[in-house]
């Protein structure tokens, strides 16, 4: 009985029937979501009020003679950094490693470090930043250190796409520390000429030479090997069209966002396509003349190696094209992202801006 009414518990609250407790524990948790979904967009509001970028590139100073790196253009440091900005972010520029090095125990867990050094002079120039980063525990965009140098090491890079079942265009491989002329004029037998020489950790096409026979090829081998301190890979030359898959995303959520092929204005086919010519204006960058069956294999094997060597956010992947055959050439972890270059028109052709994919990527690390 009620103290006060003399009513009895059990009359004034009578049992509710199982659907109805179902619909107000649904209502609870759809409430509960809401709010928690509020909750995290103020959190992300939050942490992009005190995120600051680091976009950190290759050494510069244009007060002095010394180049930067082969890969290095003040255009897309300035391109980026304006980009950035506009989604609403605070941007700081770091000119170089060794800034970095100065300034890393300043950066909090909450910022994000965008790499863009492709450096110079060491085989594991690419995957410095990512090495300091994952050391000390930042976030930064882009691939992981080992990926970043693995695939700077072009016959590796191959000899894993052999394994996945790739094509590749056949070729040797000429280190001088462990080989002799007798090595490799043996190996260099079992190839058909023309040749494409290339140094084995080289970006930008530097030192890639296409030699019609065998003449000379050794004395040039010798001495570019001593000239870039490293290994050199010798191919057999693919005459046909120079491509790219463009890829966006991580893991299982990466896509290709369109299959580019490189048309220059004014003369015929390149025989070498470096870093210069891609970003000069007399390049066209158009979807590829060739079957359909080998446009998805081209994109299922361009997402293949993304995903089979653990690439981050964006790759590029080379390929040459006959009339009936893709080769794979290489994959760069770290693409050229200034403006007209193969992303933006790569995102245009899948329907998207470049802004857009840009965001996507910053995104997924808040």
């Amino acid at each position: 009985m009620s103290a006060l009414s003399g009513e009895s518990v059990q009359g004034r609250h009578k049992v509710c029937p199982y659907s109805e407790q179902r619909t107000m524990v649904i209502s609870a948790l759809r409430l509960h979501l809401k709010h928690l979904q509020e909750f995290n967009m103020i959190v992300r509001k939050k942490m992009v009020d005190f995120m600051t970028i680091y976009l950190v590139h290759d050494y510069a100073d244009q007060t002095k003679d010394k180049s930067p790196a082969p890969g290095f253009y003040y255009e897309e440091v300035a391109f980026l950094s304006k980009a950035i900005r506009s989604l609403g972010y605070s941007v700081v520029c770091i000119n170089g490693v060794e800034e970095l090095c100065e300034r890393i125990l300043t950066i909090g867990n909450h910022d994000i470090v965008f790499n863009l050094v492709s450096g110079s002079e060491s085989r594991n120039r690419e995957a410095l930043v990512p090495a300091l980063c994952e050391s000390h525990r930042l976030k930064y965009i882009g691939t992981d250190a080992f990926g970043a140098a693995f695939s700077m090491h072009k016959f590796q890079s191959k000899l894993f796409a052999r394994h996945l079942g790739v094509n590749v265009p056949r070729g040797i491989y000429f280190d001088p520390m462990v080989h002799t002329e007798e090595d490799f004029r043996w190996e260099l037998n079992l190839l058909n000429p023309p040749f494409v020489v290339k140094p084995n950790h080289e970006n930008m096409s530097r030192g890639v030479m296409v030699f019609q026979n065998d003449a000379g090829l050794f004395e040039h081998i010798k001495e570019s090997c001593a000239l870039f301190g490293q290994a050199h890979v010798v191919e057999e030359y693919i005459k046909g069209t120079e491509a790219s898959a463009v890829i966006a995303g991580t893991g299982h959520d990466a896509q290709v966002l369109s299959v580019l092929a490189y048309q220059p204005q004014g003369f015929g086919e390149i025989d070498i396509f470096d870093g210069k010519r891609k970003t000069e204006n007399d390049i066209l960058y158009v979807k590829p003349d060739s079957s359909k069956e080998l446009q998805d294999y081209i994109r299922n094997c361009s997402l293949l190696l993304h995903r089979g060597l653990h690439m981050k956010d964006f790759s590029r992947v080379d390929w040459r094209i006959t009339e009936d055959e893709a080769y794979f050439l290489e994959i760069t972890a770290f693409p050229c992202l200034l403006e007209g270059t193969e992303f933006h028109h790569a995102a245009k052709y899948a329907g998207a801006a470049f802004l857009d994919f840009l965001g996507s990527v910053i995104r997924s690390y808040l």
